[in-house]
């Protein structure tokens, strides 16, 4: 085993640690409506380049004990599929496509490379390391999107430069908030549910659980507000794994038969989980008409009140007009022209992966 060490176990684990930080930071920033686009965000993604070279430097130097992991060959074949991509298609946008290639290749071999001998504390220490940041800046994106969403805002922006739209707020019949992508906020509350959950679970602490199962419900509104079907099918995917999970280690060596069972168990709540992420949006809409119906009422003699009346029911969760006639919501024509272009392109090939 090669054991060339040249910055020593701690100070490679916290310079591994700082480089993730700033990572995850580059990537939030990155994908959210307030920052997107802004000077702030060139800085932190400078220092995450700069770090991630240093970490791929040892890995490098030490690279046999990253070669032990089998599937690290999978990475090389689909680092080797971009750089070919890339020379091939290098009439489209060459320039952006190299820097794609060169930070994918970076990140690839710093985020998805580990050695073997690394030890089951060393990995949970990561994994909580990550989840908390993420949980922390997750809800601190849901809580800002429903106050956008309490302050009835709703804003689209389109750059100069790409003429990439993006919205802030309440728009379209649905909760985008903080986040460029409302489907993108709703995993990402999706997988803090399952975080959170397995707080609850494991501290006994009375603060810690109140705290967790506020944050739970917060996150659930997000993704009833931003109407998001990608987010409803992570949570009940992932509950349905975390349920099945829990069954079997509580059950442990049983007759399969019991396996079986515990298996149909967990679908079962995984459906109805999704069943009942959906239907939330019925009874919330009600509460909003409700709501809107009252203020109304209240202020039926202002004429203030009479131009804005169409304003007070635009908090309405409703994006039929995309999903109405496509239960694919247009996923379905996207293939198809994929397929066309395919079909058109020459020789009929297409090669690689490239942005």
């Amino acid at each position: 085993m090669q054991n060339n060490n040249f910055l020593g176990e701690k100070r490679r684990s916290y310079i591994e640690y700082i480089f993730m930080a700033f990572f995850l930071l580059y990537a939030a920033l990155s994908s959210n409506s307030i920052t997107y686009g802004k000077s702030i965000i060139t800085p932190i993604m400078w220092v995450s380049f700069a770090l991630s070279l240093l970490v791929l430097c040892y890995r490098l130097i030490n690279y046999k004990l990253y070669l032990e992991i089998p599937e690290t060959l999978i990475l090389f074949f689909l680092i080797f599929s971009i750089g070919i991509s890339t020379l091939i298609n290098y009439n489209y946008s060459f320039k952006r496509n190299v820097i794609f290639c060169i930070y994918w290749v970076i990140y690839f071999l710093v985020l998805f490379t580990t050695e073997k001998n690394k030890t089951k504390e060393s990995c949970k220490k990561d994994i909580k390391f990550i989840s908390v940041i993420f949980v922390v800046y997750t809800t601190v994106a849901v809580i800002a999107s429903l106050v956008l969403y309490a302050m009835n805002v709703s804003i689209t922006t389109v750059t100069e430069d790409s003429g990439y739209t993006y919205n802030l707020g309440f728009v379209w019949g649905r909760l985008w908030g903080v986040f460029i992508s409302p489907n993108n906020g709703a995993i990402s509350s999706a997988i803090s549910i399952i975080i959170l959950a397995y707080v609850f679970i494991r501290n006994k602490r009375l603060w810690a659980r109140i705290l967790s199962a506020l944050d739970v419900i917060m996150h659930l509104l997000y993704i009833v507000f931003s109407d998001s079907r990608s987010g409803a099918i992570v949570l009940s995917v992932s509950v349905a794994v975390f349920v099945l999970c829990a069954i079997s280690i509580a059950i442990k060596d049983k007759k399969l038969l019991l396996k079986g069972a515990s298996f149909a168990l967990a679908a079962c709540i995984g459906i109805s989980c999704f069943l009942g992420m959906r239907y939330l949006r019925t009874p919330v809409n009600n509460i909003i008409n409700i709501a809107a119906s009252q203020l109304s009422d209240n202020d039926k003699d202002s004429d203030i009140d009479k131009d804005n009346d169409n304003d007070k029911h635009s908090n309405i969760i409703d994006r039929g007009y995309d999903l109405s006639d496509d239960i694919s919501n247009r996923r379905f024509d996207v293939w198809k022209s994929g397929l066309e272009v395919y079909l058109n392109s020459p020789k009929n090939m297409l090669v690689g992966l490239s942005f």
